[in-house]
């Protein structure tokens, strides 16, 4: 969840949150639920104000949230958080499959099953 952190850390230092939206990243591609907050709150605050929230709002807002320094460039962290994000949801998908398997034994449609989750 580092990923989570430092693409949020980057977005608040430089008002980068229009970047993440544009992606259509959402606030519960975080697993954190801190991150997700952060990011919902920035969300809120650009479309309420028509600006991203400046990095003292949010600290005042989450005093908890940890602010990394981050240097790397904001398409690579994006294109890292994406790899987490779908690795969690493969990774919850393999899980929900071999659940669905045993619950259903000799009945489950193998077929059906894998193409719910293609």
């Amino acid at each position: 969840m580092q990923i989570e952190n430092t693409l949020l850390s980057k977005c608040v230092a430089g008002g980068l949150v229009e970047a993440l939206v544009s992606r259509q990243i959402a606030p519960h591609h975080f697993e954190d639920e801190m991150n997700q907050a952060v990011y919902a709150a920035m969300i809120r605050h650009m479309s309420k104000y028509g600006a991203p929230p400046s990095r003292d709002v949010v600290m005042s807002e989450f005093p908890g949230f940890k602010l990394a320094v981050v240097q790397d460039a904001l398409e690579y962290l994006i294109d890292q958080f994406v790899v987490h994000v779908q690795r969690r949801e493969a990774q919850r998908a393999v899980l929900d499959i071999a659940q669905q398997i045993d619950l259903n034994g000799k009945d489950v449609s193998y077929d059906t099953l894998f193409m719910q989750y293609a």
